[in-house]
């Protein structure tokens, strides 16, 4: 039985052109036996186990092929009793605390009180990745803590103490009146940490500020802004107020056609301005219409942008576009090749982004849904089966480096080079 003494959830998870989705789920039985009989051979899964809640107490680390020798598994999963508080400097935080992450192999939501407090049960002591959510003040932050066993019943094992921190700050137009709504994101230097706060109508207030330096940009559906250094230092914050100023997106037009200028219906899209670091731009889900067409909502600064195009039944490519007023016209090949990229897990010495260049482009993170992941041996495999022929880099850049990034053939020290040929294969790894 679960941690509430009702039954747990399996959710049998299949890989689809590089994304997981549910081939089937339902309830473990009294005797902890579940079955599934929509699995094919050859196919990768992933197992995962949700509380009655909806909490993802575990996931496979790594998919696997079904096959006879994983007809049948055993899963063991921990209960460990939790009781912790959250502060905002020397006040108490009513808040949602997510242990692990909102979408991550482990998710683990737990509300405290006004009094901070809260308890429950995880599936594990150790180190925990935890998010901080309050309303009133408005505290988005992720922390990482250790959780030890809980000795007694009047003791904690979990204390989360946030610093007190924090900046205010409006989201106008050019004209200086409010914006509508939208988000202000908040990017930590050095950590790659993502902090996130909604505004409607303009003013904002984030608190809970570690120490360091932040871009900060506001996006909303039809405009965005350029990014701000935030600095936060032990006494001081600068800028103390921030004020954010948006200007409209233009629409960039684009068709995507085969070698013989035939249409492509329903090639997925995912668009990144040119400049670093490399951050999808805040566009909905582009595809491809009946036409072969797309549209890409631009802020109007912005003079390049990188496009991946990934199209079904056609290699994978990697565009530098440039403004321009008419359409643009993006062929793409059938025969492309197998391209595999390994790199390093767990912490590093210094801060660096994993990424790989092609076409005067670095890719963005969102570039790594496309493909197929495994860890082994404590790194990480990514595998794309049909990207475009050409040459590829694949780097370790500080953001110092990428900040001085401007296009072609990238000379950072740690890069790794190849060329992939037509239905040939190439592998990258980064020691």
């Amino acid at each position: 039985m679960g941690p509430s003494q009702r039954p747990w959830q399996a959710v049998l998870l299949g890989s689809v052109d590089g994304r997981s989705e549910a081939v089937c789920e339902g309830p473990v039985a009294a005797d902890g036996t579940w079955s599934c009989a929509k699995a094919s051979y050859e196919r990768k899964y992933q197992l995962r186990l949700r509380s009655a809640s909806g909490d993802v107490w575990y996931t496979d680390p790594e998919s696997f092929v079904f096959d006879e020798a994983h007809r049948q598994r055993r899963i063991e999963v921990g209960i460990e009793p939790v009781r912790g508080r959250v502060t905002l400097g020397r006040t108490s935080l009513s808040a949602q605390v997510t242990f692990g992450t909102a979408h991550g192999a482990e998710s683990i939501v737990l509300k405290a009180n006004e009094e901070g407090l809260f308890e429950g049960l995880l599936p594990r002591i150790g180190r925990w990745r935890i998010g901080v959510s309050a309303d009133v003040p408005r505290v988005v932050r992720v922390v990482e803590i250790d959780v030890g066993h809980l000795e007694s019943a009047s003791e904690t094992n979990a204390e989360i103490a946030l610093p007190v921190a924090g900046v205010s700050g409006e989201v106008v137009d050019e004209r200086g009146e409010p914006a509508g709504r939208g988000f202000v994101a908040l990017v930590r230097r050095r950590s790659q940490e993502v902090i996130q706060e909604r505004f409607e109508g303009g003013p904002f207030r984030l608190a809970g500020l570690v120490e360091g330096e932040y871009d900060v940009q506001a996006s909303g559906r039809t405009f965005e802004s350029e990014r701000i250094l935030l600095t936060v230092g032990r006494d001081h914050i600068e800028p103390d107020f921030l004020r954010i100023v948006v200007r409209k997106h233009v629409t960039w037009k684009g068709r995507v056609v085969s070698g013989d200028g035939r249409s492509v219906i329903g090639a997925r899209l995912f668009a990144s301005a040119a400049a670093p670091p490399p951050a999808e731009l805040e566009t909905p889900r582009l595809v491809t219409d009946a036409d072969g067409r797309f549209e890409i909502p631009v802020r109007e600064t912005i003079s390049e942008i990188c496009l991946i195009v990934a199209p079904n039944g056609f290699a994978t490519r990697l565009a530098r576009l440039a403004s321009r007023p008419d359409e643009h016209v993006l062929p793409v090949q059938q025969a492309g090749g197998s391209l595999v990229l390994e790199i390093p897990s767990g912490p590093r010495t210094e801060p660096r982004f994993h990424l790989l260049f092609q076409n005067g482009c670095a890719t963005p993170p969102e570039f790594f849904r496309l493909a197929e992941r495994r860890t082994v041996n404590g790194r990480h495999r990514f595998s794309i089966q049909n990207m475009e022929a050409g040459s590829y880099s694949l780097c370790a850049v500080s953001p110092a480096e990428l900040e001085s990034y401007k296009s072609g053939e990238p000379t950072f020290p740690q890069c790794q080079r190849g060329v992939l040929a037509p239905l040939g294969a190439l592998e990258l790894k980064l020691p």
